[in-house]
């Protein structure tokens, strides 16, 4: 194979020292578009249990190539690499040589997903501790020779046992990993490899494809990950998955958001199925991530999805982005009209057209249309005219499905408040309880778990929307009784009422009638929600003009009233 790798590929294999010191030296670099560390703990863990094991763990494949001198990021980890001719970029193997690298330094103790030690007396790889006792040594102790001595001259328990430990680091040290070295300067062999490898089965996502075909510039490590990272630092949104953000960004560019990604950029190519054929790729980044940022401030300004593991679809987000990517300046009635779209298709479901989510998706996204946001709006309701959804059932309250997160959007709107401080919960707090996991699990605990909930475990009923780090399940009902102690009446009905509770329901607290009353509540204040966002009796008619003032805007206010008054949802901001 002349003109094919197999002149420049060599196998070799390293020892996990070696492959240490390469790293730190910054011989070994990561290309922009590889993906981000996904590896959390238990495949860290995981990792260095088959290396004692004497498993094999999987290839490196590697390209030579020059690198410029750089501030390297690996996991916790930075490091200063200087510029060389022969760096070696890492094609496959990035998590493997990460999470090595990571666990045996001791500038990663303070990440959680490296924090690893080797428990002697169970002779098995733990959790870091500070608590834990002498027999108990962290990897970057056990990896290096000079503090595996210091550390057993420190700890008699070590000192006895020191051909034991002795023969665990050199397990770790010279465990060798078997590595392939492409040994090529075309760029194009790199590309033509890792797309291969993903159409030969690997597991890698479209976006991760994406970015491995227009890769970005020396400082743009995956623009597609470090737009989703902006958007959730920025807002609090939480971490919007790669393949959003990619679909997001195609749908601003065309329509058909599941279109042939190789030739993207490729004017001549793309006439007619792309809304900015003059864009160059930096370009469509950064007005992609403007159109993405807009989509998810209406999603918590205007529709009450604070956060993205609150949103029914996914796929509503792309049409989101595409509309506010052709349509950045929207009048404050085409927003009214856009939020009843988007909450009646929410509760239609992704089945309006055929091929599902992905035939919906482009549907919805060939009425927006660059004549005007007014039209675009009206094209959308159009499609879903005269459809409505199955009522929702509460008894099937799962986290990952759709009819959660309607519950969730609803509990949000009434602005829950925490059981020990009386204060409203910010979108800060569900940021800092969900994090980037896609699931508001965390911030929704149950308030019964197994069989002392029985048959109401699966209800709303049996979950409390509680975005806080410091509650404690088992306690949450003696709070709310001690949060009657320190607030006047008023606050504490008001908190009670976030939280869709009474006072009566707080004395049957867990018993099958608080269940079965507080779930009637949860449908009653869920049917008020429904009505409040999607409007289904309002006329959806465009605006006359900028300046006409908006008779739904004010039946909108009414509805608020009618609620406060009746101790529903609070019309918030």
């Amino acid at each position: 194979m002349a003109n094919g790798v197999q002149s420049g590929l060599t196998a070799d294999a390293l020892e996990v020292q070696e492959l240490v010191r390469r790293v730190r030296s910054g011989q070994i670099r990561v290309p922009n578009f590889q993906r981000g560390l996904r590896w959390g703990y238990a495949e860290v863990r995981a990792l260095f249990d088959s290396i004692l094991r004497d498993f094999p763990i999987g290839n490196l494949l590697l390209w030579q190539r020059p690198a410029e001198e750089a501030t390297l990021t690996l996991g916790a980890i930075h490091l200063e690499a200087p510029a060389m001719s022969n760096a070696w970029w890492v094609v496959d193997g990035q998590q493997r040589i990460t999470s090595l690298y990571n666990a045996l330094s001791e500038e990663a103790v303070y990440d959680a997903r490296f924090a690893l030690s080797y428990d002697l007396e169970a002779g098995r790889i733990v959790r870091r501790t500070d608590e834990a006792g002498p027999l108990v040594i962290p990897l970057p102790v056990l990896f290096d020779l000079t503090r595996v001595l210091a550390w057993a001259r420190d700890n008699p328990e070590v000192a006895d046992r020191i051909e034991e430990v002795n023969s665990i680091t050199a397990r770790i040290r010279q465990f060798r990993i078997p590595i392939y070295l492409v040994e090529q300067d075309d760029e194009g062999i790199l590309r033509e490899i890792f797309d291969r490898m993903n159409n030969s089965g690997k597991k890698l996502t479209r976006a991760e494809v994406f970015s491995a075909l227009n890769p970005g510039t020396r400082d743009d490590q995956s623009a597609i990950e470090l737009i989703a990272d902006r958007i959730s630092q920025e807002f609090g949104f939480g971490r919007i998955d790669d393949d959003t953000v990619l679909a997001a960004l195609l749908a601003r560019r065309g329509a058909d958001v599941q279109r042939e990604i190789r030739l993207e950029f490729d004017t001549a190519d793309r006439k007619g199925a792309i809304d900015f054929t003059n864009e160059d790729r930096d370009t469509a980044f950064a007005e992609g991530e403007k159109a993405l940022s807009s989509a998810v401030l209406f999603l918590q300004e205007k529709a009450n999805v604070p956060h993205f593991s609150f949103l029914p679809y996914r796929y509503l987000l792309v049409v989101l982005t595409r509309f506010f990517g052709l349509h950045p300046e929207v009048s404050e009635r085409d927003l009214v009209l856009l939020r009843r779209w988007f909450w009646r298709a929410a509760l239609i479901g992704p089945a309006l057209f055929k091929g599902s989510t992905t035939g919906t998706t482009r549907q919805f996204n060939r009425r927006i249309r660059k004549d005007g946001p007014s039209e675009s709006v009206q094209r959308l309701l159009e499609a879903i005219s005269g459809r409505k959804s199955e009522p929702l059932r509460p008894q099937n309250f799962r986290t990952n499905e759709s009819t959660a997160r309607v519950i969730l959007c609803a509990w949000w709107k009434k602005r829950p408040r925490s059981p020990r401080t009386g204060r409203e919960y910010e979108i800060v707090n569900l940021t800092e309880v969900i994090g980037d996991r896609s699931t508001p699990a965390d911030a929704v605990p149950r308030l019964r778990s197994g069989s002392r909930a029985g048959r109401y475990s699966s209800w709303a009923s049996n979950r409390i929307l509680t975005p806080d780090q410091e509650i404690v399940i088992n306690e949450v009902e003696s709070d709310f009784m001690a949060a009657k102690r320190g607030m006047d009446l008023s606050s504490w009905n008001n908190l009670l009422s976030s939280h869709t509770l009474t006072p009566d329901l707080l004395n049957q607290w867990g018993e099958p009638e608080f269940f079965v009353k507080r779930e009637e509540l949860i449908e009653s204040d869920l049917k008020k929600f429904i009505e409040l966002m999607c409007e289904y009796e309002m006329e959806d008619t465009p605006p006359l003009d900028q300046l006409i003032f908006d008779v739904s805007d004010e039946s909108e206010m009414d509805l608020n009233s009618d609620l406060l008054g009746s101790g529903g949802f609070d019309a918030g901001p």
